[in-house]
């Protein structure tokens, strides 16, 4: 049942099957635009379909156990484990490759922290990017120094960056 509920979900992503553990994505990827936002320069990076959250994806075991590997030892916040508030995951190209993007904030507080997280089933890569803004915090004051964190998680590339970067640029 478990896995049934998985194909169903990575379907509205364009994934073609999930077997043993392991997700597939079909051949063919689109270059429409990344959801509705301009292609950058970080190479070709395109978007279909808003898929499942972050919190859906967390009961798959393959995409749970790398986002599990990626964030244990960044000393993240106790939301991060749990998915937080999300929006629908997306079904990017990187340079040709197909990549989920699954974004999420902070419950009540999406302003001042959030996560953003690439995955590529296929080799079971993921890599992500935590940003920490304490200045958009609604208890912060006028005065408050504006010290914004981000944290590379996993080993994004320079391409993963700029995916990573521009996500961030749309979602603020």
């Amino acid at each position: 049942m478990r896995r049934l509920l998985c194909a169903l979900a990575l379907a509205g992503l364009g994934i073609a099957s999930v077997q043993a553990g392991s997700m597939s994505l079909p051949a063919a990827a689109s270059s429409s635009g990344f959801a509705g936002r301009p292609a950058h320069d970080g190479g070709e990076l395109a978007s279909e379909a808003s898929g499942p959250y972050l919190h859906d994806l967390l009961k798959m075991p393959m995409f749970a156990d790398a986002y599990r590997q990626l964030i244990a030892s960044a000393g993240l916040p106790g939301w991060v484990r749990t998915g937080g508030t999300s929006t629908p995951a997306q079904r990017i190209q990187i340079n040709g490759k197909p990549w989920l993007l699954a974004e999420s904030c902070k419950p009540h507080d999406c302003p001042s922290e959030h996560i953003h997280v690439l995955f590529e089933p296929r080799s079971d890569t993921m890599v992500g990017m935590f940003v920490r803004d304490p200045g958009a915090a609604p208890q912060a004051s006028k005065h408050h120094e504006d010290k914004t964190e981000l944290i590379w998680l996993g080993a994004p590339d320079g391409q993963m960056k700029n995916a990573l970067l521009h996500a961030l640029r749309f979602t603020e």
